[in-house]
């Protein structure tokens, strides 16, 4: 005999598709109507407008999960935020974006871009505002963005009323696992192949697609995306915040990662030694100064990376194995 769960729903997806979710308790539900009328702070905005295109390029991976579908992103101001719209869901954006020519779309420097916020233009607080690749969140103007916002209202609709019934996480959570998971896949392919990047320093430098392949590395208050030049410039300018005596024949060592608090500045640092082979992982102060260092040479090298289609770091790793 089947079992019934009675926690146990399914939400339909515009595409007809069903998807697996679980019911809200009671307990829930008065919770969250305690919340209603919550007014969401500038940071929360700004974690959604600058965060905005990486959603949309997960998006495969965020509509297997109905919590994540159902991740609340209003905003503290603007037209996405109007009462019309009720709360706006993580899965009605995504359905926008593919379906309303809002994505991807060139923003002025030329970078592809989303549309994150749908205003008339009525007021300052009420522009439209597009969010790039590269995680830059300007204001822009656009046609028919009464008719663009009429289409958000109707596929929001849709996601809400599954938002009354069934569970949903918070974006900030949406974007921790994102980023967890992206780390988890990519960063054996860097850790393991720091010796072969720096053996192959001149080439990579030589070649802008290669220069620019990203690494996935993530250091709070400095942008992603973390590209592997950035790496080779603070390892061949001799940064001292990217070197390190290697505890086991004393040598010098490059630092490939690195995390700590802003605040007390205190971190820690992995590093492999090219002499010996070693790989270390110590506590060790400087985060703040190591992770200006490592933000303005992003920033340097990010000026000349327009028009560049780099490579994916997999590629570049049995790029520079045939050689």
């Amino acid at each position: 005999m089947l079992e019934i769960i009675d926690n146990i729903g399914y939400m339909k997806l515009m595409d007809g598709t069903s998807l697996l979710a679980h019911k809200k308790s009671t307990e829930q539900k008065i919770e969250d109507n305690k919340k209603a009328g919550h007014v969401f702070s500038n940071e929360e905005s700004e974690m959604f407008f600058k965060n905005a295109y990486f959603l949309w390029k997960h998006r495969a991976e965020i509509r297997k999960d109905s919590k994540m579908l159902l991740a609340s992103v209003r905003v503290s101001s603007g037209t996405a935020n109007c009462c019309s719209l009720k709360d706006a869901t993580l899965g009605a954006f995504l359905d926008f974006w593919d379906t309303t020519e809002g994505a991807p779309i060139k923003n002025s420097e030329g970078n592809n871009a989303v549309l994150c916020r749908i205003g008339l233009g009525r007021s300052e607080a009420d522009t439209c505002k597009l969010a790039d690749e590269l995680g830059n969140v300007a204001d822009t103007s656009i046609d028919l963005a009464c008719h663009r916002l009429s289409k958000f209202a109707a596929i929001n609709r849709h996601y809400h009323k599954y938002a009354e019934q069934y569970e949903a996480c918070s974006l900030e959570s949406v974007l921790v696992s994102l980023q967890v998971e992206k780390r988890e896949i990519k960063w054996p392919l860097y850790r393991e192949n720091i010796k072969l990047f720096y053996e192959h320093r001149e080439e990579i430098c030589k070649r802008k697609e290669w220069f620019y392949a990203t690494i996935p590395l993530s250091v709070f208050g400095t942008r992603n995306p973390i590209f592997i030049g950035v790496m080779l410039t603070l390892w061949q300018r001799g940064n001292e915040r990217f070197m390190h005596k290697c505890e086991k024949c004393g040598h010098t060592a490059y630092v490939y990662s690195f995390a700590g608090s802003p605040m007390s500045g205190i971190g820690s640092i992995s590093y492999q030694c090219f002499h010996c082979g070693e790989y270390g992982h110590i506590t060790k102060d400087g985060f703040g100064s190591r992770m200006k260092a490592l933000k303005d040479i992003r920033e340097e090298l990010l000026k000349d990376k327009e028009g560049v289609d780099e490579v994916p770091l997999e590629t570049l790793i049995a790029n520079l194995m045939k050689n």
